[in-house]
């Protein structure tokens, strides 16, 4: 579907209004309304020009960037149809339907409930739905106001069509009108070698050729659209608006419903939740809900959501609500209890989401405090201590995926120091456990020793010249106290005689 905005459409009359843009030919009329074109003046045409035949006609200058920003806003406002929106110029939209007649009550419904939401918001607008991108845009702008073609019906909506509805350049239209041919029927029933032969370049009757074949269908002319669809996308179309928090919540349940049970169905689960409420008014307020890790469990994403339900503005009422499951990824079901009532359904059986107690809360402090204010740590490929994580944002998915592709070669401490604190060390000569070592004026007896696990400097970096290597050991004091220490050096030939040894972590 195709529709082109128009001017002001609340059946006032209207003054004759142009806007105008300086450029090196002067001042030219870059866009103006129905009055204005009903007493002469012309898009491109000089302001002095136009104000010779009416005095009276009251100019502006343009802003292009907010119309740019507006027609931006319409597309997004239009997603409530369709996820694929595209912009056509400075002065339309491309609306894929395919598929979501059906919400609507069908194709001629879904047009007359675009047209009269935009006409509601003070705007004059035409539409054409077909089967091709290139017909919708001909029907809109050179058809009847709300203008379908059904299946089957391309041949029969195009011929009488003028070929100014082929976007081609000022050029080729003029050379066809002057060849007799001034509608798209006439020129499809030339033959095209006999077509190739009136123009002077191949290329140019080619560009002719190529605007047939995307209206009739035979060549595809994809829509890039404003926004990549999401993957997984939910809507609900409401009979009478929603005006409370209340009515917000219920909606977000079912459609939650419907998400996760296509997720289950995909065997993924995503990081994203977005909730779009679409007013009556025209505008529409967004709601992001972020996962630390891949999820599908309705009950806990619900809980996320209606924590902040409340920054979803209601205005007059919301008549559209839109929920889409964005960065997916495979999540596998495993059972995690013998009772299947225990299990609870799909979303709720794998265990990377529900046996990790911590993912929950991880999740609800990233949405209050925003996920760039709460950090997590990421493995790095380095098996020096200091050197092997490195702090991102929360919900990462690389994060997530090289914890678990990395497997620790030994245990590592729970609190890791920043700098190695030099301890005091009795051990046995020459490569032999600590037996005894003083840390901060206190000494301590080891009862039980593991190790040496050996660290050797990573010797392509510029700043581990000169560094020795390191033997670290997993020791226990008399109270249970585990600690993480390594000896620098040692007695081997080159070695320091006395080797240096460090406290670097603590385990319990």
């Amino acid at each position: 579907m195709a529709t082109k905005p128009q001017d002001n459409a609340d059946g006032r009359a209207e003054a004759p209004f142009v806007l105008v843009e300086n450029g090196a030919k002067g001042t030219r009329i870059t866009a103006a309304n129905g009055a204005a074109f009903g007493v002469g003046a012309r898009l491109g045409q000089a302001l002095s020009d136009a104000r010779a035949v009416f005095p009276g006609l009251r100019a502006e200058p343009a802003d292009p960037g907010a119309d740019a920003e507006l027609l931006e806003g319409l597309a997004r406002w239009a997603m409530r149809y369709s996820p694929i929106v595209a912009l056509d110029g400075t002065d339309g939209l491309m609306i894929d339907t395919t598929g979501c007649e059906h919400l609507f009550g069908g194709e001629a419904k879904l047009v007359a409930d675009c047209l009269k939401r935009l006409r509601a918001a003070g705007f004059a607008v035409a539409a054409g739905m077909a089967g091709t991108p290139a017909l919708a845009w001909a029907l809109a702008r050179f058809g009847e106001e709300a203008a379908i073609a059904g299946p089957g019906e391309t041949p029969a909506r195009m011929k009488d069509l003028p070929v100014a509805a082929l976007r081609l350049s000022r050029e080729r239209r003029t050379l066809l009108k002057r060849l007799g041919l001034k509608t798209i029927g006439a020129l499809a029933a030339v033959p095209r070698a006999a077509l190739e032969r009136r123009f002077r370049s191949r290329e140019a009757a080619q560009s002719v050729q190529l605007r047939l074949d995307q209206m009739m269908g035979t060549l595809d002319e994809p829509l890039v659209p404003l926004y990549p669809p999401p993957p997984c996308r939910a809507f609900l179309a409401v009979n009478e608006p929603v005006i409370d928090i209340g009515g917000v919540e219920i909606v977000v349940e079912d459609l939650l419903v419907r998400i996760c049970h296509r997720l289950v169905e995909r065997g993924e689960g995503a990081r994203l939740f977005r909730l779009t409420a679409f007013r009556a008014d025209g505008g529409s307020s967004t709601l992001l809900v972020r996962l630390s890790r891949p999820g599908r469990a309705r009950e806990a994403i619900m809980r996320l959501f209606a924590e902040r339900l409340e920054e979803i503005d209601c205005g007059f009422g919301i008549d559209g609500f839109a929920l889409s499951a964005e960065d997916l990824s495979e999540l596998s079901q495993v059972q995690t209890a013998l009772a299947a009532e225990e299990a609870g359904d799909g979303a709720q059986s794998d265990p990377r989401v529900f046996c990790d107690g911590i993912a929950p809360l991880v999740d609800t402090l990233a949405n209050r405090l925003g996920a760039h204010n709460v950090h997590q740590w990421a493995p790095v490929e380095s098996h020096v201590p200091e050197r092997a994580v490195r702090r991102v944002a929360v919900g990462g998915a690389l994060a997530w995926q090289q914890w678990q592709e990395r497997a620790s070669p030994a245990p590592r401490p729970f609190r890791l120091f920043d700098r190695p604190e030099a301890v005091e060390v009795t051990a046995e000569v020459p490569d032999g456990p600590p037996m005894q070592f003083t840390w901060r004026r206190v000494r301590r007896l080891v009862t039980r020793a593991s190790g040496p696990e050996r660290i050797a400097p990573e010797w392509w970096r510029a700043d581990a010249r000169g560094v020795a290597v390191r033997d670290y050991f997993v020791v226990e004091d008399g109270e249970g106290r585990q600690y993480w220490l390594y000896r620098e050096g040692g007695y081997a030939c080159g070695e320091p005689a006395h080797p240096r040894w460090y406290l670097h972590g603590l385990f319990a």
